[in-house]
């Protein structure tokens, strides 16, 4: 016959819900931790718990680590989600010491990142963002004035391992990637990663001068597929496939760009590169030159 020891315990809910299941699933909510400042955000993403929402409070604040040492000021431990609550995004700055952001959580559940402003970084590879074996998304991301050590890559970001990683309706402004071997001014993408692009801004970005080296976007494994994107002042050129395969639907300053300037892209015969024309859909035209479906082509253009 049960004690009555036990017979209590069966009828605890807090004695029984332990014995069931492991206290990681006890917390089936995510949690929204709010940010105020770079030092609270260091601290919040090393606390916080897979799933929760981590959201920045004021896009007047610049989040910087003061005196960070590690590769990056803030590291995503986990997949979770980074926001900016106000209107304008919230500015993260690596200021020129540090890359901003490090995601290599696993690539089992997504990360998200929307709404910021990632600005001067300055890490060996990915001053902005170094994604490694990772799933993010980033939405209406800036990313403005990174760069990636001397001879290194993606200024911007480094996309490797194996990653998947979503852009849209972000810009890559005034990265690079100096030195005679820099690669990917704005983006590197390498280890069978996989990189979709739409509706974003490659302006002003730089990397090695003296060769075709992919001031936008160097691709050297893996698959990168840009839509409904423009390149403007990328230099020396726009796109970069030394492996792998780009997909190009629709990119404007060349394709449909109204100054008739071509899309600066260079490819050795490794992968595949696929472009279509979408300029001939504004004349009235139905199929684009390479025989895309003008109702395929980036909405307006």
């Amino acid at each position: 016959m049960p004690s009555l020891t036990r017979i209590q315990c069966w009828l605890s809910l807090f004695c029984v819900l332990p014995s069931l299941f492991p206290t990681n699933h006890l917390r089936s909510f995510a949690a929204v931790v709010r940010i105020s400042s770079g030092a609270e955000l260091v601290s919040g993403l090393a606390s916080s718990s897979e799933g929760d929402v981590v959201e920045l409070l004021s896009s007047a604040t610049d989040y910087e680590a003061t005196g960070a040492t590690a590769e990056a000021a803030f590291a995503f431990p986990h997949p979770l989600s980074l926001t900016c609550e106000a209107t304008d995004p919230c500015e993260l700055s690596g200021s020129n010491s540090w890359g901003v952001l490090m995601l290599f959580t696993g690539t089992s559940s997504w990360s998200a990142v929307t709404n910021v402003i990632i600005k001067l970084g300055n890490r060996i590879a990915g001053g902005g963002a170094y994604c490694q074996e990772t799933k993010v998304t980033f939405l209406n991301v800036h990313f403005i004035d990174n760069v990636s050590g001397t001879n290194y890559y993606g200024g911007g970001v480094y996309v490797r391992d194996g990653s998947t990683v979503i852009i849209e309706q972000c810009t890559f402004q005034h990265n690079s990637a100096p030195g005679s071997w820099g690669r990917g001014g704005a983006m590197y993408v390498d280890d069978g990663s996989i990189v979709e692009i739409t509706a974003s801004t490659f302006s002003g970005n730089e990397a090695n001068t003296n060769e075709n080296s992919g001031a936008g976007i160097w691709v050297h494994s893996g698959y990168v597929e840009v839509e409904g994107c423009k390149f403007e002042n990328n230099v020396p050129n726009d796109l970069t496939r030394n492996g792998g395969t780009i997909n190009i639907v629709g990119c404007s300053g060349g394709y449909f760009g109204s100054s008739g300037a071509a899309l600066s892209v260079f490819g050795d015969m490794t992968g595949s590169l696929v472009s279509y024309d979408c300029s001939a859909c504004a004349e009235g035209k139905t199929t684009a030159v390479g025989g895309k479906a003008c109702t395929d082509c980036a909405p307006g253009k």
